[in-house]
C-alpha cells in the first residue's frame, strides 16, 4: 500500500530530513547465556543462538514499549527492517523472513 502524507515508512522520514522517533530492539531473552559466549564473534559464526523478544524505545521520552514477547516462540531476529508499519527480519533458526505489524 503506498504511504500516504501523514504515514510515512520511517527510512522515508528519515531520508525526508523528519527524525525517527522509535529505536527497535531484539533482545535476548536470556541474558545469561550470553556471558559464556565471544560476542559478537560466536553469534556471527552461529555458535550461539538466541530466543528475542521486540522492543520499541521512543528516543525523545525513553519510554518503553514491547512490541512482541511470546515465550512459546523462537525467533532470533536479524536483518530487523521497517516497511511502512511492519517491522521485517530473518530468523535466524530458519532463514525464513516474518513481519511484525507495528503502530
Amino acid at each position: 500500500m503506498p504511504a500516504t502524507s501523514n504515514q510515512q515508512p520511517a527510512v522515508a522520514k528519515a531520508l525526508a530530513g523528519e527524525p525517527a522517533t522509535n529505536l527497535y530492539c531484539a533482545v535476548p531473552r536470556d541474558q545469561t547465556t550470553l556471558s559464556y559466549y565471544d560476542l559478537p564473534d560466536a553469534y556471527e559464526q552461529h555458535q550461539i543462538f538466541t530466543s528475542d523478544d521486540l522492543y520499541s524505545v521512543n528516543i525523545m521520552t525513553g519510554h518503553i514499549d514491547t512490541i512482541f514477547s511470546d515465550q512459546t516462540q523462537n525467533f532470533d531476529m536479524s536483518n530487523v527492517s521497517i516497511v511502512g508499519n511492519s517491522l521485517f527480519f530473518v530468523n535466524r533458526y530458519d532463514s525464513m523472513l516474518y513481519a511484525i505489524k507495528i503502530q
